[in-house]
């Protein structure tokens, strides 16, 4: 009958109501009737049992591998006598083989039965068969940490059982244990196969869970062996580069903290970062981080950039446990890694920088890799452990240091640096950042009248703009830090080539939008009549002259170039909007080439699906139109005469484009232009009171009422085009 139990092949119910029913027999019928029915048959009879309970690893069905537990105790309990001195050996190679797969069954019942089955045979067997006890502390070593909550409890009180009975003994072999485990990982990781990732992440387990039991007060008298611990789990700590994100969205922050950026690292081999983060915490609690930081230190300068990666992944765990710096403790320590990092980062500054060239404007999202994503670990251990820095003041050159790296890197094209460098630039948005402003904005001042690090130095300052534009907590007056810099650069924006120019626009354009937000009451001003040029705000003056001066290069032949120039201008008449006199001949004097973004969509409208970014100039200087139109009375009435027919045109050729178009459509630049239109009309039609006597009409609801009719439309642009055609409704 235990044949057809052990049979895979056989139906399931039928093999349960086999173990039942041997079960059953084991354990009514008297020992002296069953010892000899089953003692002759023993070796095979465990063999097939423990066969047929790992049969499908940690999948095995959860009945049968109960029965065959239920029965392997049962049979033992029953013959030991009669075989233990001679098949021993035997006997351990089964429960080795038992304990290496059920360990880890996904059942707790399973967990829970292999823990008890080991406990009862131990309390028979442990002064003939010696091997049971390191058989029975294997597997309390790999539950101790077990998800259920029933299943660590037992195995915590078996363990200090243990330890209390004899502690000098089980330290000693939980200490073997643990450099067993230790050199374990070096042989595992020669092969990548499957079955040895899931060995490895057994390992580790094991590694954590043997640190926790011997404790930090044990683990800081035998740290002798701390590089051997450090190698030996950092070997094993690859990041999966295909899990690193690639796609950043502007003003969207992935991270929320650093705890956060450190769990979302992906590592292969199904390594768990809270493993990891555990082991650091018990390591940080032996008292002898200084000996653990100085060992990764010197092992990190020999290590090339994927050890070195390992290396400051488990650094970073530590500096995540630390525990507070209130007496500069850590300080030491926390420098040096400072240091370390600063000068890494340095050396791989110009890398992720465009290049300057005037024969195209690389503004692709870079794709990122082992070493972006070293630079953004590096960027976020930095902000951590400048946060934990005790009397900061004392390291001002150094923190500015890492500030205005830090702002280097933040304006890459690579979008996990991007992220990351938000991350660390919230992390140390504090007193002391905003302290060091005048020193980061001298050095980009200097920066900018150097022709080598002018780009650069634009995007430090173009990144400060940005992230403390709406800091209410930052007392320094930026605005008057910065308006000297930009009156200088403006004058330089027709020199130079066509990438240092973009460059510089976007650090005019941070500075524009950063204005409309630390202004607001100067926005609300109303102009008034015959007013002088001389009492007009100072801040009113300097964005006029940004547009003043920006204005021709809408004509620039850089397509980017246009796009920022446009986000200029819309920032600049936003900022300006109740001082028609100012901005109405900005849009007058520049109209033609506003008209001409717009016209050649239908004149070339071929050409321009091969070169799409051409439909993103046109919507920003649609955009354009529709917040001229909303301060400027009639004056725009007129000029929408003269494009009106080619964005009937246009949009009703892209509407073919969009039919049933992918998902990822809506992330392209006509998809832009096609929305931006869609947004626009309601202005128009309010604005320019259109009725359905006007000439605007028609093309205008044309457009709205084919893209809401149309089912195959992206959502997004039916949903504005239906908004739109009720507006005609009002009027």
């Amino acid at each position: 009958m235990h044949f057809v139990l052990c049979d895979e092949k056989r139906d399931i119910d039928i093999r349960i109501m086999c173990g039942e029913s041997i079960l059953g027999m084991l354990e009514k019928l008297p020992i002296n009737i069953t010892k000899p029915m089953i003692s002759p048959i023993v070796p095979g009879l465990l063999d097939n049992f423990s066969e047929a309970s790992i049969k499908d690893g940690t999948s095995t069905n959860s009945n049968i591998v109960m029965y065959c537990l239920n029965l392997i105790e049962n049979v033992i309990m029953i013959t030991y006598e009669d075989w233990i001195d001679k098949r021993g050996s035997q006997f351990e190679v089964i429960m080795k083989r038992i304990i290496s797969h059920l360990t880890m069954h996904k059942k707790f019942e399973v967990r829970e039965k292999l823990i008890n089955l080991l406990e009862n045979i131990e309390k028979i067997l442990k002064n003939q068969f010696a091997p049971i006890t390191n058989i029975f502390l294997e597997v309390c070593i790999n539950l101790y940490n077990d998800e259920n909550k029933k299943i660590k409890d037992k195995v915590k009180r078996i363990i200090s059982s243990k330890l209390e009975s004899n502690k000098s003994l089980f330290i000693k072999h939980f200490t073997s244990q643990l450099n067993i485990s230790l050199d374990e990982i070096s042989l595992r990781m020669v092969s990548s196969k499957t079955k040895n990732q899931i060995d490895i992440s057994r390992i580790l387990i094991r590694i954590h869970n043997l640190i926790i039991i011997l404790g930090p007060s044990y683990i800081s008298t035998i740290l002798s062996f701390s590089t051997k611990l450090i190698d030996n789990i950092t070997s094993i700590l690859t990041i999966n580069t295909s899990k690193i994100s690639i796609i950043c969205e502007e003003d969207n922050v992935i991270y929320k903290d650093s705890m956060n950026f450190y769990n979302e690292i992906s590592f292969e081999n199904n390594i768990s970062n809270e493993l990891i983060l555990n082991i650091c915490e018990v390591l940080v609690q032996s008292g002898n981080t200084k000996d653990l930081f100085n060992n990764i230190l010197d092992l990190i300068n020999i290590s090339d950039v994927d050890k070195k990666i390992s290396y400051f992944i488990f650094c970073f765990g530590l500096i995540l446990k630390l525990k507070s710096n209130d007496e500069g403790q850590y300080n030491y320590s926390l420098l040096l890694i400072l240091e370390v990092s600063i000068e890494i980062l340095k050396r791989y500054e110009d890398k992720f920088q465009v290049k300057e060239q005037d024969e195209e404007i690389n503004i692709d999202i870079i794709q990122s890799n082992n070493e972006s994503f070293f630079i953004s670990l590096l960027l976020v251990i930095c902000s951590e452990v400048i946060s934990r820095l005790h009397s900061k003041l004392e390291h001002v050159d150094l923190l500015t240091d890492y500030y205005y790296t830090l702002l280097v890197y933040t304006s890459s094209n690579d979008s996990s640096i991007c992220q990351a460098g938000v991350l660390s630039l919230n992390n140390v948005s504090n007193q002391n950042f905003y302290n060091s402003i005048h020193s980061l904005v001298y050095k980009t001042n200097c920066n900018l009248k150097d022709y080598n690090n002018c780009s650069k130095a634009a995007n430090v300052l173009s990144v400060l703009l940005h992230h403390l534009k709406d800091r209410r907590d930052c007392s320094i007056n930026l605005y008057n830090e910065t308006k000297y810099i930009i009156e200088d650069i403006l004058l330089t924006i027709d020199h130079g080539n066509q990438t240092r120019i973009f460059n510089i626009l976007k650090t005019i354009y941070s500075f524009t939008k950063a204005c409309n937000i630390w202004f607001v009451e100067i926005k609300c001003i109303e102009e008034k009549e015959n007013e002088d040029e001389e009492v007009l705000p100072e801040e009113i003056k300097l964005v006029h002259k940004i547009l003043t001066r920006t204005k021709n290069l809408i004509l620039s032949n850089y397509l980017p170039i246009q796009v920022i120039t446009f986000d200029i201008m819309k920032e600049g008449l936003l900022f300006c909007k109740n001082f028609r006199r100012k901005t109405l001949p900005i849009i007058y004097g520049n109209w033609q080439g506003i008209k001409y973004k717009i016209t050649i969509l239908k004149k070339e409208y071929n050409e321009c699906l091969k070169n799409p970014i051409m439909f993103l100039v046109a919507a920003k200087a649609i955009s354009i139109i529709s917040h001229m139109t909303i301060f400027s009375d009639t004056f725009m009435y007129g000029k929408m005469r003269e494009i009106i027919d080619s964005i009937h045109y246009s949009m009703i050729e892209t509407l073919k484009k969009s039919y049933k178009a992918d998902p990822v459509y809506c992330y392209s630049q006509m998809f832009e232009y096609q929305k931006t239109v869609l947004i626009s009309i309601p202005i128009f039609v309010k604005y320019f009171e259109i009725s359905s006597k006007d000439d605007l009409y028609e093309p205008l609801f044309d457009i709205c009422k084919r893209y809401s009719c149309d089912i195959y439309q992206p959502t997004l642009l039916k949903e504005e085009a239906t908004k739109a055609t009720k507006c005609f409704l009002k009027y």
